[in-house]
């Protein structure tokens, strides 16, 4: 490969890669109309989409509405809705939410009371209308549903602690895809912690956690496999991830001066710690509401790494993205907060999405922010690079514990929900979206002929012409204009091409496409012209079945629209030109196409 060519194939290279950086698109937007309450009961929770989006649900504790937003995999809002109870009671808190394996999104809510709490569950379809609500009524419900997920079966759970006289206790139910209720039981009893989460392992089984006592169970069978309980550090809100050899959680610990750091902790398949990783500082300042510095999950990256979000040097407050090695070192923590602001961001949660990049929900000045960046590079706004692991502390310990099982009642009711639309009042803050500049292309072709239109670019994911087309390339004739809107990734940009005549053009053919034989002396007749006229002519003429109807080798003679003497219907017919052009040095030339023969 000489020189040149090792030259074009690296700047290929280089703009593709260039092109799909820029698809995954990075921002900051903030919803004026969306409040964020900055402690844990007021969270937006957040779910990957099948299609590349995502989806936002929170609850307006004042009013009891339930808000979601559906974005597509740009970061552009699909639909926003409000989900308000027509009755009392109403909701205090959004629970969680999560695409089932049909890809509509099933979002769950509580109402929380001293003895006596409410369960909602609100299923909706690809377009944002409800599908169904459920609720039901249970005592002792005291802190309510924390999360909610598909089983592999396509059954959904639930996880939740309730508030015995004796002490907090687990609770974990199972729906079926219409929303009837096929189980509930308690399993766990203890005075450590409030949160009760879990995840669907590949199994079939349900993996649960309570702060640091963690269980395997099948939940429809009330099976308990194993169950262990760690001294410390308190995993608090962190859902696990499940790895190909067991299970990685993010730990949260406080030193005497409130400062809170996190560690990554490796698990084997039966719940025993098999390492850890770095640690790290998720909190760089002081700050008394200890429930904004819980980091609700760790993901596993495109390429083999790991990455959470979390809020770091309050009370400024940044969104800290956290990247760690498949073994847990500490590759990077990048700090984002947009400068032109300066309101304090607080994380509340995130998810990864499959082109890499994660789409964050944070609380910016009370209202929803939701940053959409890259967890590596971190080209967005104001993103600070940060890696500051603290020292390494081994305060891990495992207990012995037993578990209980019994049954929990949930009592159904029946309260009527409406759903509306919503406008979140959406302000940009920073966002990269190029702004890719529109094009103009002339091109030239004699009468008669046609030239190529070629909108193709390197990295475009679609194209779109006025015409319908979603062909790269089509073919214009003289005086013809088209545009054609190519999609590169997230950006798109309008490419128009004009075709004009040449001036230049030495003998122009003219070939009608159409023509109407109803002998009133106006186009009555099919017949190519040639302005320097013909030295050779063969003229052939066919129906939509191959069948020859006309030929004619005589210049001056064309096709009247009949064959043996018959009129032939109105139809798209062939035609075959076979000519040279009565000039020196002429070829002979061949042009095909269609007539439209009409009556």
């Amino acid at each position: 490969m000489n020189l040149m060519m090792r030259f074009l194939a690296f700047f290929a290279f280089f703009l593709v890669s260039v092109l799909q950086v820029q698809a995954q698109r990075e921002y900051i937007h903030r919803f004026e109309n969306l409040h964020a309450n900055t402690r844990f009961f007021g969270f937006y929770k957040m779910a990957p989409a099948p299609d590349g989006g995502w989806a936002v649900a929170g609850c307006d504790s004042a009013t009891g509405v339930i808000q979601v937003l559906r974005f597509d995999s740009c970061g552009d809002i699909y639909w926003s809705k409000n989900l308000e109870a027509v009755l009392s009671p109403r909701p205090s808190r959004c629970s969680d939410l999560f695409f089932d394996h049909s890809g509509q999104l099933v979002v769950g809510a509580v109402a929380l009371g001293s003895s006596v709490g409410f369960f909602f569950v609100f299923k909706l379809a690809e377009d944002g209308t409800l599908r169904w609500t459920r609720s039901w009524q249970a005592d002792r419900f005291g802190f309510g549903v924390f999360s909610m997920g598909a089983m592999p079966s396509g059954n959904y759970f639930f996880t939740g602690t309730n508030n015995t006289p004796a002490g907090p206790k687990d609770f974990v139910g199972v729906l079926d895809t219409s929303g009837d209720l096929q189980t509930v039981r308690t399993y766990f009893r203890s005075s450590q912690g409030h949160s009760c989460i879990g995840i669907a392992l590949q199994n079939g089984h349900l993996l649960v956690r309570r702060g640091p006592v963690w269980y395997e169970i099948d939940p429809m069978q009330g099976t308990v496999f194993w169950v262990r309980s760690l001294g410390a550090p308190l995993f608090n809100h962190c859902i696990p991830l499940e790895l190909e050899q067991g299970f990685l959680v993010i730990g949260q610990f406080s030193d005497s001066q409130n400062l809170y750091s996190g560690v990554p902790v490796f698990f084997d398949p039966d719940g025993k710690v098999s390492r850890l990783g770095d640690m790290f500082r998720a909190n760089g300042g002081t700050f008394s509401n200890t429930t904004n510095m819980q980091i609700r999950r760790v993901s596993a990256l495109p390429d083999g790494n790991f990455v959470t979000v979390t809020t770091d040097s309050l009370p400024r407050g940044y969104v800290s993205v956290v990247v760690f090695s498949p073994d847990g070192t500490l590759i990077q923590q990048t700090l984002i907060n947009p400068s032109i602001n300066g309101a304090p961001l607080f994380s509340h949660d995130y998810c990864l999405l499959p082109d890499g990049t994660l789409a964050i929900a944070a609380n910016a000045g009370g209202c929803l922010a939701v940053i959409k960046t890259l967890p590596v590079t971190n080209l967005l706004c104001d993103a600070l690079p940060h890696k500051y692991p603290v020292p390494y502390q081994n305060f891990l310990s495992e207990n012995a514990i037993s578990i209980t099982v019994d049954t929990f009642p949930f009592e159904p009711l029946l309260l009527p929900f409406s759903i509306s639309e919503h406008d979140p009042g959406r302000v940009v803050w920073c966002d990269d979206k190029a702004l890719l500049p529109d094009l103009d292309t002339f091109l030239e072709a004699c009468p008669g002929d046609s030239t190529l239109a070629d909108a193709k670019y390197p990295g475009a994911t679609k194209y779109s012409w006025e015409n319908g087309s979603d062909a790269a390339a089509v073919y214009l004739r003289p005086g013809q204009e088209r545009v054609a809107t190519v999609t590169i990734g997230c950006d798109a940009y309008r490419h128009r091409f004009i075709s004009t005549i040449k001036s230049d053009c030495p003998c122009p053919l003219i070939i009608p496409n159409a023509f109407t034989p109803d002998l009133d002396g106006i186009n009555d007749v099919f017949l190519p012209v040639n302005t320097c006229g013909f030295s050779e002519f063969r003229l052939s003429v066919f129906n939509r079945w191959g069948q020859l109807v006309f030929f004619s080798d005589q210049p001056g003679s064309g096709w009247d629209g009949t064959f043996d003497g018959v009129q032939v219907p109105s139809d798209v017919y062939v035609f075959v030109l076979d000519f040279r052009a009565d000039v020196p040095d002429a070829t002979v030339q061949r042009r095909k196409g269609g007539v439209t023969l009409l009556r």
